[in-house]
């Protein structure tokens, strides 16, 4: 996956986190490799 170069803030809507609770499948793998990101 590419990676994007951010020189601001980012905001996060709570759905994102919801998707990701819940485990929607069509949202994981992204949701995944966004959490990923965020935590390294």
């Amino acid at each position: 996956m590419a990676q994007l170069a951010l020189s601001g803030p980012v905001y996060l809507d709570t759905n994102i986190f919801i998707y990701a609770l819940e485990g929607y499948p069509v949202f994981r793998a992204v949701l995944t490799a966004l959490f990923d990101a965020l935590d390294s």
